[in-house]
C-alpha cells in the first residue's frame, strides 16, 4: 500500500494507530484539536506520516449563523441539532448573544428515532430556524434532516453545499471539488517522493453560500432579496 486517504477525524486517527509509516493523506480533518490528538506536530510541518486537509468546520458555525440570521431578521430563538459530541458552541453563542437570540441546543441521542424526537424537541422549544453544525454523523444522516426540517417547516443551515441541491434550504461551507482536488494533489505529491512530514496541512480557500427557492416555496419561506444577491448559487431560480 502505498498511500492511505483517511475521511473524517475517526478513521485518520485508526489510520495513524495502524500505521507509522505509510502516508496517511487527510480528505479532511474536520474539527480542532488536530496537534493535540498527536496527529501531527504543527500545520505548517506535519512531522509525521500524516498530511492533508484541515476544512476548517468549526470555524465556519458563526458564519452559518450569521447568514441564517440575514435570512430570518425576526427570528429570536434558534436551534442548534447537537450530535452529541459535547460541544459548548461558544462561538455560536456569541453571534447568537450579539444578535439577541436565544439558541437552544437539542441533542440527537442513539435510538432509532432520534431524529423524529429532536425535531418533536425543536418544535416544542419553538424554535424559528435551526444550525444543522458540522458532523460526521450529521453529513451522513443529512437527507433524514432535510426531509425533517422540511416537514416540520423548520428553515435550516448545513455545512455542505450540496445539501442545499439535496432539499436543503440553504448551505455554507466548502466544496468537495477543491477538497477532492487538494486530497488528489497531496496523493500525487506523495506518489511522487514527497514526505508527508514536510508536506504543509492545506485549508479550503473556496466556500460557497447556496439557497434553494424550491425548498423556500416549500417552506412558505420568502428569501430576502439581499441574501439572494449574496448567494453564490440559487437553486430553483
Amino acid at each position: 500500500m502505498d498511500v492511505i486517504i483517511a475521511v473524517s477525524p475517526p478513521a485518520i486517527i485508526a489510520a495513524k494507530q495502524a500505521s507509522s509509516t505509510i502516508p496517511i493523506v487527510m480528505a479532511f480533518w474536520g474539527g480542532e484539536g488536530l496537534v493535540e490528538s498527536g496527529v501531527i506536530a504543527s500545520l505548517a510541518r506535519p512531522g509525521g506520516n500524516v498530511t492533508g486537509v484541515s476544512m476548517l468546520a468549526e470555524d465556519l458555525e458563526p458564519k452559518r449563523l450569521e447568514y441564517l440570521l440575514q435570512a430570518l431578521p425576526r427570528a429570536r430563538i434558534v436551534g442548534v441539532l447537537d450530535p452529541s459530541h459535547g460541544d459548548s458552541y461558544g462561538d455560536l453563542r456569541a453571534v447568537a448573544d450579539r444578535s439577541g437570540v436565544q439558541l437552544r441546543l437539542v441533542t440527537v441521542g442513539q435510538a432509532s428515532d432520534a431524529y423524529v424526537r429532536a425535531f418533536d424537541a425543536l418544535k416544542e422549544a419553538r424554535v424559528e430556524g435551526l444550525v444543522v453544525p458540522s458532523s460526521p454523523r450529521l453529513f451522513q444522516d443529512s437527507r433524514q434532516i432535510i426531509d425533517l426540517a422540511t416537514a416540520r417547516h423548520i428553515p435550516a443551515i448545513y455545512e455542505w453545499p450540496d445539501m442545499a441541491e439535496f432539499g436543503g434550504l440553504m448551505a455554507y461551507g466548502p466544496t468537495f471539488a477543491e477538497l477532492n482536488a487538494r486530497v488528489a494533489s497531496f496523493v500525487q505529491r506523495i506518489l511522487n517522493g514527497a514526505s508527508p512530514a514536510v508536506l504543509a496541512i492545506e485549508q479550503p480557500s473556496k466556500f460557497e453560500l447556496v439557497v434553494n427557492l424550491r425548498t423556500a416555496k416549500a417552506l412558505g419561506f420568502t428569501f430576502p432579496q439581499s441574501l439572494l444577491l449574496r448567494a453564490d448559487r440559487v437553486i430553483g431560480g
